[in-house]
């Protein structure tokens, strides 16, 4: 009995070179976008943290407006001449261990729009406040980041008891 053996062809080096090239070709295309979809993502969420940030951080401002802790004469007429105050502990934003960035913290208060109400004592001010984020060192956003808020404060005049 005779068997016929099918000879399989030798496999070339010639083809297993064509398939790593091609794959190596290919490689790059499909790690590529979804790198950048993580680098924009990232950049979204610190975005989204900062400006978390900066609202709780608008949120002390207006309550010190309120209660007076920033006194009602510091805050001037015009942006040139704005209030400045800053954070002496910069913010950290940690995403994992590996992976966090620093800011510095500042805050521009300024009157935009002011009116008087002599018989009555009062005067309504229009307050901006800039809060600025600035990148420390390396990664993270490049540029400064800036959120706009306003806030209305009323200013009256004490009345005093009279005794009887």
């Amino acid at each position: 009995m005779v068997v016929n053996k099918k000879h399989k062809k030798p496999f070339l080096l010639l083809e297993l070179l064509i398939a790593i090239t091609l794959f190596l070709f290919c490689t790059p295309l499909f790690i590529k976008d979804p790198l950048l979809l993580l680098q924009k993502e990232i950049a979204s969420l610190e975005k989204m943290e900062l400006q978390r940030i900066a609202e709780n951080s608008f949120a002390v401002i207006k309550a010190d407006l309120y209660k007076q802790e920033i006194s009602y004469h510091l805050l001037c007429a015009s942006k040139k001449e704005a209030l400045f105050l800053e954070k002496d502990t910069p913010i950290k934003i940690a995403y994992s261990p590996f992976l966090s960035k620093s800011y510095k913290e500042k805050y521009k208060l300024w009157t935009i729009k002011e009116k008087k109400e002599e018989e009555a004592g009062k005067i309504l001010r229009r307050i901006g406040v800039e809060i600025v984020f600035t990148p420390i060192g390396k990664g993270g956003l490049k540029q400064e980041q800036k959120f706009l808020y306003e806030v209305f404060v009323l200013k009256t005049k004490k009345i005093e008891a009279k005794h009887a």
